[in-house]
């Protein structure tokens, strides 16, 4: 076995570049580095982790000779009608069924606070995100959303978006082909404004307040900081929270569930 190889077994869960989420899960496992990962026969996860693994193995060239399976159970419920009336479901349901999903998303934010973002912003947001942001201002840190973010407060989305344009700001070019039809082919521009982020900053969910031909102002992409994915997740808000929501039935968005939702134990609260 060469030595980089090896270097690269060695390597921590911890060092590589997943989610809390994906981590925590591989951790309950009993996995520690990337060999222990790429010994085991059958990897059987959340759907979202097991994309997260496959993304893993594709880009650091490492062949996985066993199976990645990813668990998923059809939503009982669906949500309709504008961003309030899908909150209300959501959030009926999370009371009933997770109590401690629900306790995640924090208090409105006020009509002045509002008002003051879209200002230093300098755009008009979206009337979704603005109902959204009526209900909720965000996420508490690391809480679930979708693509392993989470809902930012109002407060952080100027600063981020700050962050992002000095990020981005002598970026060159990026590879069309990884770009989704509808997205600019950028690196960034500030027409994508931040509304949530993954744990380690890698991953942006953006409103896209500029798409390219064929996209729809308000659908929310997903950038990647370090690659030039730049990936369509949602058309709206609205259909983020039904995403959210269908996520939420599946399981997706903790790694305490199995398929009949029988063993809770292993991994209690590993979702945040």
């Amino acid at each position: 076995m060469a030595t980089n190889e090896r270097e690269l077994r060695a390597t921590a869960i911890d060092e590589l570049e997943i989610s809390v989420k994906a981590t925590a899960f591989l951790q309950g496992l009993g996995v520690a580095t990337l060999g222990d990962l790429l010994d085991l026969p059958t990897i059987e996860a959340p759907k979202l982790v097991a994309s997260e693994l496959l993304a893993l193995f594709d880009e650091l060239e490492v062949p996985y000779a066993g199976e990645v399976v990813a668990k998923t159970k059809a939503a009982a419920k669906r949500v309709s009608g504008g961003v309030g009336d899908r909150m209300r479901t959501i959030e009926a349901w999370l009371d009933e069924n997770k109590p401690h999903l629900l306790e995640t998303f924090c208090p409105p934010a006020s009509a002045e606070a509002i008002a003051a973002a879209q200002q230093t912003l300098g755009v008009e947001l979206p009337d979704d995100w603005v109902d959204l942001l009526r209900l909720h201002d965000g996420q508490e840190p690391d809480a679930p959303m979708i693509a392993t973010c989470s809902l930012l407060p109002l407060g952080e989305v100027v600063s981020e978006r700050a962050r992002l344009v000095e990020l981005f700001r002598d970026a060159g070019p990026v590879d069309e082909s990884a770009v989704d039809a509808g997205v600019k082919k950028v690196a960034y521009t500030p027409a994508w404004i931040p509304i949530g982020r993954s744990a380690r900053g890698r991953d942006i969910l953006c409103l896209d307040l500029d798409p390219d031909r064929g996209g729809r102002r308000g659908q929310v992409v997903l950038v990647a900081v370090d690659d030039d994915a730049r990936n369509l997740v949602a058309a709206s808000v609205a259909d983020l929270l039904a995403q959210y929501f269908e996520a939420a039935q599946n399981g997706e968005l903790e790694e305490d569930e199995d398929e009949d939702d029988g063993d809770d134990e292993d991994l209690e609260d590993d979702e945040d």
